[in-house]
């Protein structure tokens, strides 16, 4: 059996890059975490550590639990819109207080939606400050010169638009 490489854009990501995926998740989930215990009453820490520990639980359960939840309660989340996905992420505060209880505490459901709102603006912040780094942009022009890569004929190299493709 012969195996084909990926196609371009889906190569399989390695083990580095998920382990850096995963950190940058656990500092976004930090700083949104401290975030919200700064403006949400509800939400209360005792050390920085415990801070810390709340927000690797929370980035784990992110991983692992959160697109079982999602897939489960697909339904409810096209009917109201995405907005279930509070819910999903409160429930996920929620559980991290339960193991965390003495050290992490979440007083109320109502506290658990408005940090999961504060951690989640905060997190589409981090995301856009991430942004420029990680997008890569190919300017190209012409056709291609291999003719089987579209299917249809190149135009002749004497011609406009037929110089060399290049990338930035």
């Amino acid at each position: 059996m012969e195996m084909k490489p990926p196609a371009e854009g889906m190569e399989r990501k390695s083990t580095e890059s998920r382990v850096r995926e995963f950190c940058w998740r656990w500092m976004q989930q930090g700083l949104g975490v401290l975030v919200a215990g700064s403006i949400v009453p509800g939400l209360k820490w005792e050390e920085f550590t415990d801070l810390a520990l709340a927000a690797l639980m929370l980035a784990t359960l992110h991983a692992f639990l959160r697109p079982l939840l999602f897939f489960l309660s697909l339904p409810l989340l096209v009917v109201t819109l995405g907005l279930f996905m509070i819910v999903i992420n409160a429930g996920l505060l929620m559980l991290v207080s339960r193991f965390l209880q003495p050290r992490f505490e979440v007083d109320s459901f109502g506290a658990a939606c408005w940090g999961a709102i504060v951690i989640g603006c905060v997190g589409m912040f981090v995301k856009v400050l991430r942004w420029p780094w990680k997008t890569r942009v190919r300017f190209h022009q012409g056709l291609p010169r291999n003719p089987r890569q579209t299917g249809r004929p190149t135009r002749d190299s004497d011609g406009p638009g037929s110089g060399p493709i290049i990338d930035v």
